[in-house]
């Protein structure tokens, strides 16, 4: 079991992956914008982030640069979960120091083997 920190400022994409990742007995933590996501992992650090990339307040890419420049939490693997499948967006998402990638609409599939996978990093 993990504990999973989901940052999406749409309710519905937050609740559908975290039944999902319920359903593997992961343990869920929600944040509505990257701000609320750095909030979250003050309390209590996940051993995931799953992020949104535009959000209010802070979009995800700057969350990400963020956790990954701090000693305390740039261990934690932090995957996109985005709608933006353009060309060279996956590419360029990386560079910006995400672990992963996942597209929105949410595949179960494609959650569950992406989460899988960064928590066996």
């Amino acid at each position: 079991m993990a504990l999973i920190l989901v940052v999406d400022d749409v309710p519905t994409n937050r609740e559908l992956a975290s039944e999902i990742l319920e359903m593997e007995d992961h343990e869920i933590v929600h944040a509505n914008n990257g701000q609320e996501a750095l909030d979250r992992m003050i309390e209590r650090v996940p051993d995931l982030v799953l992020m949104d990339l535009r959000m209010p307040v802070m979009d995800g890419i700057e969350a990400t640069r963020r956790i990954k420049a701090d000693p305390a939490t740039r261990h934690v693997p932090v995957l996109a979960l985005t709608a933006s499948v353009m060309v060279g967006e996956r590419e360029r998402v990386l560079r910006e120091g995400f672990d992963g990638f996942i597209t929105k609409p949410i595949d179960l599939a494609e959650l569950v083997s992406s989460v899988e996978q960064a928590l066996a990093r």
